[in-house]
């Protein structure tokens, strides 16, 4: 089997390239011309040079592929203009499927956003895959593109198309390279996180969502949607487990959400028309993620895709090692 990785060279992708090459498939790598491969093995994988955007660069790079491991869903940095940011989640998306079409792709396997599920009414259950959060329900730019862009890969699978939704919680663990979930585990190390905002979360160590992609990339059927979770928990006790693992002091201040969002709306301001940042110091998405947040039943995933997650406490010690060994928690000691 042969598999096409877009977003290889991202958290998740990087775990889908190592799992894939230790199952023996033949892999082949999207990247743009400048992104560096970082810690992938050049000399195991093909590499095509291209992005989401150009629809060319996708047919010619999915060529002779069986699967597709869509690991690159658009993600809005700032949550500010929704309506061009939402246009360009989709034209993404729409590149995607119609190349996928053009070169007959058996199965295409999406990367989600446990942004895209709601509470269970009425209840304290974890969420699983039907409790969907409707789109007139979510109020931020993130939560809105996820559930959009599922929504077309949805309506592609419905025409007969094979396509599986892969919806992890937050996902910890080595290779976070720019780092994304993993930025709060270093802002830890470092003695930089003076305060919290207290929310419910689910996290899962990525490395079995890599294994359970997989899985579902020879066992799932089409239009499946499996939701990856593993320890349900809140922020405090988190950063408790984290602070005690890292021994490093854990934050004391608790922050009322309505605070946080008016330093995150003033951070989203100032950072893109003032001082032109490629990144806000306090990204809206990450209140909404707590705002949001939910915990996850990943009974569907176990039952049918044999998931089994080891400890978190394994992800958390591997994620600060990594870090340290990789330059990325210098100051920190």
């Amino acid at each position: 089997m042969k598999a096409l990785v877009l977003g290889a060279t991202g958290f998740l992708g990087h775990h889908l390239v190592f799992e894939l090459l230790k199952k023996k498939w033949d892999v082949r790598i999207l990247k743009r011309p400048n992104t560096p491969l970082r810690h992938l093995p050049e000399s195991e994988i093909e590499i095509s040079v291209g992005d989401l955007n150009d629809r060319a660069s996708l047919e010619t790079a999915m060529k002779a592929c069986d699967v597709v491991f869509h690991t690159a869903g658009y993600y809005p940095i700032y949550s500010l203009g929704r309506k061009n940011q939402i246009k360009i989640a989709l034209n993404q998306t729409e590149n995607v499927l119609l190349a996928c079409e053009k070169t007959d792709i058996k199965k295409l396997i999406f990367t989600s956003s446990v942004g895209t599920l709601a509470k269970v009414p009425d209840s304290e259950e974890p969420s699983a895959e039907e409790n969907r959060l409707r789109l007139e329900n979510a109020g931020s730019t993130y939560h809105q593109i996820k559930i959009l862009m599922e929504q077309k890969i949805e309506a592609w699978a419905k025409k007969g198309r094979y396509a599986v939704i892969m919806i992890p919680g937050g996902m910890i663990g080595p290779y976070d390279v720019k780092p994304t979930t993993g930025r709060v585990v270093l802002e830890m190390m470092k003695k930089k996180l003076p305060a919290y905002v207290d929310g419910e979360m689910s996290w899962v160590d990525v490395r079995d969502v890599a294994r359970a992609e997989i899985t579902a990339a020879e066992k799932a059927g089409p239009g499946e949607r499996f939701v990856l979770g593993n320890w349900n928990t809140n922020t405090k006790d988190f950063l408790d487990i984290l602070a005690e693992i890292a021994q490093v002091p854990r934050p004391k201040i608790k922050i009322p959400i309505s605070i946080a969002y008016f330093f995150a709306y003033c951070s989203e301001i100032f950072g893109k028309y003032l001082l032109h940042q490629k990144a806000p110091v306090l990204p809206l998405v990450s209140l909404d993620l707590i705002r949001y947040g939910v915990h996850l039943n990943s009974d569907k995933a176990r039952k049918q895709l044999y998931f089994n997650p080891g400890p978190i406490s394994v992800a958390i010690k591997d994620t600060i090692d990594w870090f340290r060994e990789n330059g990325y928690a210098s100051g920190a000691e």
